[in-house]
């Protein structure tokens, strides 16, 4: 499990995650791992993914090819980063019926959230959610709006949402996202974990306020 955070104001956006993966092993036991999730793309853009523990693999050769490339037009970064993700995720899929891939069965539902800063608009900010369920392709495609938290957390959208209404700078954001990640690592060990990840993206680029740091 992961627990993902997406807010975004006038000043820019904010992704943070947790660093808990479970695999299931055969025999039904399930193993707790530590993986990063949340990476930069670009000057500008980041890529958290949740969901099934590939995802973490995927989203750490999506960073490694698209880093070097400094793209930094959102619309082609995430084209590029659309079809790299849907082409590695095909090939697992692929390795799982063959019986090459010994976590066969665990790749069943993926999402990755691909977020950047797209140039001076009405709208400078976008954050598009790409969804898999049960090892379906191409990917199903969202628009996210102000506030999104992945599993949904109704109370901390609302939080969020208060703050954004209300002015909050996005040092605050991402400090009430962290808040948050710790929150729900005490109240469900099992499921979140640390250490935790937070990127803010502005116009100046991709900065990132990390637990201990």
């Amino acid at each position: 499990m992961t627990q993902a955070i997406y807010c975004c104001n006038h000043e820019g956006l904010v992704v943070a995650s947790d660093s808990l993966a479970l695999r299931e092993l055969e025999g039904g036991q399930v193993e707790r791992l530590t993986s990063r999730k949340l990476f930069a793309v670009g000057p500008y853009a980041v890529v958290l993914t949740a969901g099934a523990p590939v995802g973490a693999e995927m989203a750490t050769e999506l960073a490694q090819w698209l880093q070097p490339r400094r793209l930094e037009e959102f619309a082609d970064l995430l084209a590029l980063s659309r079809d790299f993700l849907a082409g590695g995720y095909a090939r697992r899929l692929r390795d799982d019926r063959s019986g090459q891939n010994r976590a066969a069965g665990t790749n069943r539902h993926l999402y990755f959230i691909v977020a950047g800063y797209r140039g001076h608009s009405s709208s400078p900010y976008d954050a598009v959610l790409l969804e898999s369920q049960a090892g379906e392709l191409p990917f199903k495609e969202s628009h996210l709006g102000r506030v999104f938290t992945l599993p949904r957390r109704l109370v901390q959208e609302g939080h969020l949402t208060r703050q954004i209404a209300e002015g909050a700078s996005l040092r605050e954001l991402a400090e009430s996202c962290l808040a948050g990640l710790e929150l729900a690592a005490e109240r469900n060990p099992e499921s979140v974990g640390g250490p935790f990840h937070i990127a803010t993206v502005t116009e100046r680029g991709v900065t990132w306020l990390e637990q201990g740091n």
